[in-house]
């Protein structure tokens, strides 16, 4: 195999372990949700009528999760999940989803220099072209070992504080 094959080969194993610890944590939310809502019976209808289709997005889900720990006749219920993660709304929408979109839909960067860098530092880098003012603009993301390390340890977090709070219910 040649560098740019083994590069992108090695990346989409990247890619694809943050992506599929993205939709772990999105249907251990689905699962709290249905939970929380419904009784056992009703709990599968609501995930597949609604949970597990297009019709909420994993930041819908996110929000709906932030309400119901909120709420204030919860205030009692889950203070001890909220005091144990303050952050977990903005670690969902503002952090794992964002990154999520990006090994989703960033293209990967094979000039070069990059798969050099990549050899020698294992850095990884995105490119992300949008059009600002009517001219085309370029985005570059790097991530390094530490860097998606953190990703994989927040997403761990996050859904294993979900999985805590599920057996509240």
């Amino acid at each position: 195999m040649d560098k740019h094959s083994i590069i992108q080969q090695n990346v989409a194993n990247v890619r694809g372990t943050v992506i599929q610890n993205c939709v772990m944590v999105e249907k251990i939310m689905d699962e709290f949700i249905s939970s929380y809502f419904c009784k056992e019976n009703l709990k599968e209808d609501l995930m597949t009528f609604l949970l597990c289709t297009e019709r909420i997005t994993f930041r819908g889900k996110s929000d709906i999760f932030k309400l119901i720990i909120e709420k204030k006749e919860n205030a009692t219920r889950f203070a001890e999940f909220k005091k144990e993660n303050p952050s977990i709304h903005n670690d969902i929408t503002e952090y794992i989803l964002e990154e999520r979109n990006i090994f989703a839909h960033y293209l990967l960067d094979t000039a070069e220099g990059y798969i050099d860098r990549y050899e020698k530092q294992g850095i990884i880098r995105f490119i992300k072209f949008k059009v600002s003012k009517d001219k085309p603009d370029v985005h570059y993301l790097q991530y390094n070992n530490d860097r998606i390390k953190k990703i994989h340890k927040t997403i761990i977090k996050c859904g294993d504080a979900i999985i805590k709070l599920n057996k509240l219910l």
